[in-house]
């Protein structure tokens, strides 16, 4: 018992350690898998807003290169129409070939205002303005940006140069069609922005958008007063963060499941092999205890005659009988732990022979009658006539009655009564075993040719001898039913077949 609790404590201890380890390595699989997906979904979240951010910078860009080139070729116009002959009707012709120009005149000195047009009057003071604080320089556009009546207005102008004394210079003014620039760029970029919107910049402190999916670019010199507001699409991306979690979650369910299905495995198999050499070792001292009786007998009666204590003959010839009987006690016992010992290792070998189980049993019966006299058993036998020669090994027939005779001994301390029947019937021989002993319950009848089983601590054994019974019967192609009732007894019903011819096995 010492030698089992010490063998069993380690395995205890790494069950123990395994459980831990699986529970810390799922915790580790668990934080390791949602911050991977968490940083695997930060990236994709800032790379499709980079992307976006990008691609409203190119619209911004695109927006204000179409705009610089339609300005120059309008400027280009202007300046051959102007070499030429160049009225008031063909600069209105002029600014109807460039539909993001809205207001386009001429003023030659910026000295005077155009009273009349109060529009005119604000440009002009605005290009004197900038015109005072930076020189111009011939055919250099330059860009303005300010409020009128509340209304952003993009200004441009260039001077034109002279081309003689009699024909000075004059300064090209045009104001953008804000209208028409931004259904322009609405219509082209539509398609591969969701919910392209031009915001007007109230203030220049204009805080970003707090959504981080709205992602926005504003104008430059050009159009500084707007701010090109896209929204991204995250659908198919928070679809795809979704799914990825989903994935992996029953990626790590399934492994924390499986680690601890190996875990329950692992303790499951240590609890059996635990409860194993818990019975081995019990099967053991039974055996040793067993043994120990009869052995203990023999050098009783031994020594009582080597010490010449018993004068009669009849009184030595019946201590001779007792000695012999407990020596076939003892070969019983040492027989079924060989063969039990045999049976596990899958070594089991049956020798069929020809015989009389008749006459098998009645040398049974007669082997063990000391044995049955000195416990004080009366055994009754009844056998039919007529008992056809069939072929089985005498040794496993011996063991298997030997065995159901010495239970039957065992599980009865009060009754001391035992029948020994044999019938034929139908081609198949029936031994019966009836005593009138304990009994047993339903649920033990199930168990009891289980190895190692026991029903009752009370009484000795090392619970092998039912299973070498069960397997020796199995062997002979026959069968084994039990019919018991708690205090009424039990009854043994062992059937074989008659084989009139067999190999030996």
């Amino acid at each position: 018992m010492p030698e089992s609790t010490t063998t069993t404590s380690p395995k205890k201890r790494l069950v123990f350690v395994a459980f831990i380890v699986v529970i810390v390595t799922s915790a580790i699989l668990a934080a390791l898998g949602y911050h991977y997906l968490t940083y695997r979904n930060a990236l994709m979240q800032n790379a499709v807003i980079r992307s976006g951010q990008m691609s409203v910078r190119v619209c911004v860009d695109d927006l204000e290169q179409a705009i610089l080139a339609e300005e120059n070729r309008m400027i280009l116009d202007v300046a051959v129409a102007r070499s030429e002959l160049l009225d008031a009707k063909r600069l209105a012709r002029i600014n109807q070939r460039y539909p993001m120009i809205d207001t386009l005149f001429l003023h030659p000195t910026l000295s005077s205002e155009a009273r009349d047009n109060p529009l005119q009057a604000w440009l002009i003071r605005r290009v004197q303005q900038d015109v005072a604080t930076r020189p111009t320089q011939p055919l250099k556009l330059r860009h303005l940006s300010g409020w009128l009546n509340d209304q952003p207005v993009q200004v441009g102008f260039v001077l034109l140069a002279g081309g003689s004394a009699d024909s000075p210079g004059q300064y090209l003014i045009f104001t953008l069609d804000l209208h028409a620039i931004q259904t322009r760029l609405l219509s082209e970029h539509q398609q591969i922005h969701d919910h392209i919107v031009i915001r007007e910049n109230v203030s220049s402190e204009h805080a970003g958008a707090e959504d981080p999916f709205v992602v926005e670019a504003s104008f430059g010199q050009i159009l500084p007063f707007w701010t090109l507001t896209s929204t991204i699409d995250n659908q198919g991306m928070t679809s795809r963060s979704r799914m990825e979690f989903v994935i992996y979650s029953t990626l790590i369910v399934f492994l924390f499941g499986l680690i601890l299905l190996s875990v329950y495995f692992i303790w499951r198999q240590v609890h059996h092999e635990k409860k194993l050499s818990l019975v081995k070792s019990q099967m053991i001292s039974h055996v040793s205890h067993e043994l120990k009786t009869p052995l203990s007998l023999i050098r009783m009666y031994t020594e009582t005659l080597l010490l010449g204590r018993v004068e009669t003959p009849e009184k030595k010839e019946s201590y001779y009988r007792i000695i012999l009987g407990e020596c076939d006690h003892l070969h019983l016992l040492i027989n079924n732990t060989l063969d039990f010992s045999s049976i596990e290792k899958g070594m089991k070998e049956y020798h069929f022979k020809c015989g009389n189980l008749a006459e098998v049993l009645e040398h049974l019966v007669s082997q063990y009658h000391d044995y049955f006299t000195q416990q004080g058993f009366a055994v009754c036998v009844a056998i039919d006539n007529d008992i056809p020669n069939s072929f089985f090994d005498p040794l496993a027939i011996n063991q298997v009655f030997g065995n159901l005779l010495d239970n039957a001994i065992k599980f009865s301390p009060d009754e001391k009564k035992i029948y020994l029947a044999l019938s034929v019937k139908e081609g198949e021989m029936k031994v019966e075993v009836t005593d009138c002993g304990i009994g047993m319950r339903p649920d033990g009848v199930a168990a009891i040719f289980a190895p190692y089983t026991r029903l009752s601590s009370k009484f000795r054994g090392s619970g092998i001898g039912l299973s070498l019974v069960k397997h020796a019967v199995d062997a002979h192609g026959g069968t084994i039913q039990v019919l018991s009732k708690p205090g009424a007894g039990s009854t043994f019903i062992v059937t074989l077949p008659i084989r009139e011819g067999a190999d030996d096995a």
